[in-house]
């Protein structure tokens, strides 16, 4: 991936796949993006490079051996020296919480090979969250700060960040062990249903969940896709502040989902800015395709 002109001359922008930030979104911020392995059925693929969301979901089954690992250093040092080529002083790396990921390990063993300093941010969230980070900081750099006062953005936007969301890849969300402290290790895996998005298993529901300052609650359980639509945005809007909003497309199954949360969060005078991202391959791994929601703070 070519590095686009920076923010502030001296300082670029890096981050990691799993950001899940769009090529328009790439441009727009300035950033670089360090691909993610994915390793699906026994092909290795690189996120963004030569697997995306649509191929992904395309080639995903139901029981596909499927696995991620952390982009390595290597990929870091070639990235930092094509902003040192390209006349940066500095680099600013925002990853993914090292709670999930080896990567801001990998960032650090190559920010001892680098011909120019790489300041780590580990954001402590995940997904488009770290995207969030990224927006604060390139933000923060335009309007002339110091690469130190940057890494201040985007750690304060980390603290700042929220998001609600279902699941319905349950058992691979309980797999990967972030989601074990509200209990969902034990919940069936929903992902390979015809239509998980119209759900009406009375015995099971659907757990929407919120993600905020490290903590993690059960919003709600529900039964039905405009049950889902209503508590999300509930959630969203429960403090009555205007907001920016990121909302996700995971599986094609998922659309009429987001698509109904989106409308009504649109109409709604608190939200301030939207965006769309596709919910990719390094996320959908640990939590199933089967999955819908928006990130979101204060506007």
């Amino acid at each position: 991936m070519s590095l686009l002109p920076v923010p502030k001359p001296d300082i670029a922008l890096i981050t990691d796949s799993s950001a899940q930030l769009t090529p328009e979104l790439i441009q727009q911020y300035q950033v670089e993006v360090i691909p993610v392995t994915i390793s699906l059925d026994g092909q290795d693929y690189q996120e963004g490079v030569d697997l995306d969301a649509d191929k992904f979901y395309r080639l995903h089954q139901p029981g596909s051996d499927l696995s991620t690992s952390q982009p390595p250093p290597g990929l870091f040092v070639e990235a930092v020296e094509r902003a040192a080529v390209a006349g940066a002083t500095e680099v600013l790396a925002i990853l993914v919480s090292s709670d999930y990921s080896g990567t801001v390990q990998s960032a650090k063993v190559a920010a001892t090979q680098t011909s120019i300093p790489l300041h780590i941010v580990d954001t402590g969230t995940a997904s488009f969250g770290v995207a969030c980070c990224v927006i604060a900081a390139h933000e923060a750099l335009e309007a002339g700060a110091s690469v130190h006062e940057a890494i201040g953005a985007a750690n304060q936007m980390s603290g700042k960040v929220e998001s609600v969301f279902v699941l319905q890849g349950l058992e691979l969300a309980g797999r990967s062990g972030r989601f074990q402290q509200v209990g969902l290790g034990g919940q069936s895996d929903r992902t390979d249903q015809s239509d998980p998005s119209d759900s009406t298993d009375e015995e099971e529901g659907i757990m929407v969940l919120w993600t905020g300052g490290g903590e993690l609650e059960v919003v709600d359980t529900v039964f039905t896709t405009e049950e889902a639509v209503q508590a999300m945005a509930s959630r969203a809007l429960r403090d009555q502040v205007e907001i920016r909003v990121a909302s996700s497309l995971a599986g094609p199954e998922m659309a009429p989902m987001s698509e109904g949360l989106d409308a009504l969060l649109a109409a709604n005078p608190l939200v301030k800015g939207f965006v769309h991202y596709r919910v990719g391959p390094s996320v959908a791994a640990q939590t199933g395709p089967g999955t819908a929601g928006i990130f979101y703070y204060p506007a």
